[in-house]
């Protein structure tokens, strides 16, 4: 599969929720965060596909960040029986920017 992501990705382990719709919150665990973007695996069979709009609710402990943010899911698989999903931001954010650094930082 050819790569098409414009920043590097940070592995994470987040709880976190996903509402697919004005009606249905989802969990998910995010597996992985970027700039403009993250990886999803849902806890549930999900009812989304690629192209759906989707909010994320994140809130990340190490630096007390809550996230809420306005996604397009771009690819959905599965991987060892999970379904999966890859999604962008909507537009670029001041706290996701934060959990990048606070995760580089411990990173290092």
């Amino acid at each position: 599969m050819e790569e098409h992501r414009k920043y590097e990705r940070l592995e994470m382990t987040c709880s976190g929720l996903v509402a697919l719709d004005k009606t249905e919150l989802q969990a998910v665990d995010l597996h992985d965060l970027s700039m403009n973007g993250a990886a999803l695996y849902f806890r549930h069979v999900p009812k989304c596909k690629e192209g759906d709009r989707i909010r994320l609710y994140f809130y990340y402990r190490g630096c007390a960040t809550l996230c809420s943010l306005k996604c397009r899911i771009t690819r959905v698989f599965e991987v060892d029986g999970r379904v999966c999903a890859g999604c962008t931001f909507d537009e670029h954010q001041s706290a996701v920017k934060k959990v990048i650094d606070e995760l580089m930082e411990h990173a290092s």
